[in-house]
């Protein structure tokens, strides 16, 4: 995990410095199907034996949550991506 630490005007609390601490950090090029396969198809794998699991989409307007979370017909969103490997479990364990 890394840890970014803002010592910037709107990152002081009280006279407290707040760190940051974000387990990946994706470039400008990385698809959404990598964003998927890195930071949310292990909680869907978890969801489909049991356990509790939220892909939350953060940031500023604008951004790109919608999306990211949607995609296009060229690019599915994570949302597609998760239904599609939901759907793929099932089938496995029902043949």
């Amino acid at each position: 995990m890394r840890t970014v630490k803002l010592l910037c005007e709107a990152g002081i609390i009280h006279g407290l410095h707040m760190a940051y601490a974000y387990d990946k950090v994706f470039g400008p090029t990385t698809t959404t199907c990598q964003v998927y396969d890195v930071a949310a198809q292990h909680v869907i794998y978890g969801a489909m034996e049991g356990l509790n699991g939220t892909i939350f989409a953060y940031g500023v307007t604008s951004s790109g949550k919608t999306h990211n979370m949607h995609g296009d017909q060229r690019s599915p969103g994570i949302i597609p991506l998760a239904v599609k490997d939901t759907f793929s479990i099932i089938q496995e364990v029902l043949d």
